[in-house]
């Protein structure tokens, strides 16, 4: 593992330590695959928290994707960076495109790619609608989704307040990677009406799963998850679709 990356990792762990965190799931995280994580977002303190344990589990980086002017902050920037992060700039069409090339580049290598698809930090009590980048990923790749659910980080750093370090305050649930690769064929050869039904569908079952872990409730997308039976072919052992 790069320096950096273990460094990174070794601080965060030392500066959560006090607070006693308990962490479930890590038994789920793939050791021998590329992957997509996924979880909600409710503090600043989520970008720090779940990459650790994920590194930990691994001994791989987890490249979390995150907004490009995020990478201009000091010593956030440097975290990012010295983390391998992906960096997303989001003004124009190339610089997300980018940050998904680089997204599957890291998927290919057996690495983590993490997404956070609520994209901003949302209010403790409900879920913001996901963005569709973890569901397009898992859709071009076939690689599977690790559902995380984080509770409690906003008691540490709130949407708006300061870092204010609390014991006990932080659960992290890691569920079982599940995959959409069923969907791959009909979203590879279908229209775009067709591809914007498949990707909001499974976005909708990936935010379920972490909203699940995350004792919440997602309530968008359930007219595209009625539709998504309608995609579905059957794939081998492999996960080729078979037709």
């Amino acid at each position: 593992m790069d320096w950096k990356v273990k460094f990174l990792e070794l601080t965060i762990r030392l500066i959560s330590w006090p607070m006693k965190r308990e962490v479930t799931g890590t038994e789920n995280v793939p050791r021998d695959r590329g992957f997509i994580a996924v979880s909600n977002h409710n503090s600043f303190t989520d970008g720090l928290f779940l990459p650790q344990v994920l590194v930990t589990a691994i001994g791989k980086p987890s490249h979390f994707i995150s907004y490009a002017e995020l990478f201009d902050i000091r010593v956030i920037g440097t975290v990012l960076r010295w983390g391998q992060g992906i960096f997303l700039d989001r003004k124009n069409k190339e610089g997300v495109e980018k940050a998904l090339a680089d997204a599957k580049q890291w998927i290919a290598k057996g690495e983590c790619v993490g997404i956070f698809p609520e994209a901003h930090i949302a209010k403790p009590e409900r879920m913001g609608i996901a963005r569709p980048g973890a569901a397009l990923l898992a859709l071009e790749t076939g690689c599977d989704v690790l559902p995380c659910g984080m509770i409690g980080a906003e008691k540490v750093w709130p949407r708006r307040g300061r870092f204010r370090p609390r014991w006990n305050a932080v659960t992290i649930h890691i569920g079982e990677p599940v995959g959409f690769r069923e969907y791959c064929g009909a979203y590879a050869e279908g229209t775009d009406e067709e591809k914007k039904v498949i990707i909001t569908g499974v976005s909708t079952l990936i935010m379920r799963e972490v909203a699940e872990l995350a004792g919440k409730e997602y309530t968008y997308g359930d007219d595209s998850v009625d539709r998504l039976p309608g995609f579905a072919r059957a794939v081998d052992t492999r996960g080729a679709d078979t037709g």
